[in-house]
């Protein structure tokens, strides 16, 4: 995922980009870790935003090498 991607997700499409449960995702979304943006009576989801929680979540393991 480019972080420069515009793309708004509906929370179906969030859900199943971060492959987390529905329950999980409003968990974290309550819990301010993922902000979604409202437009009329639709809550969308900027990929940016699934992009940010990745980078910092993510951490690779250390290679014993």
């Amino acid at each position: 995922m480019e972080p420069t991607d515009d793309r708004l997700l509906t929370i179906p499409e969030a859900i199943s980009a971060l492959r987390i449960s529905r329950t999980h995702f409003f968990r974290l979304k309550r819990q301010g870790v993922i902000v979604g943006m409202r437009l009329g009576h639709r809550t969308l989801i900027p990929q940016r935003e699934i992009a940010r929680l990745i980078d910092e979540r993510y951490h690779p393991p250390k290679s014993d090498g």
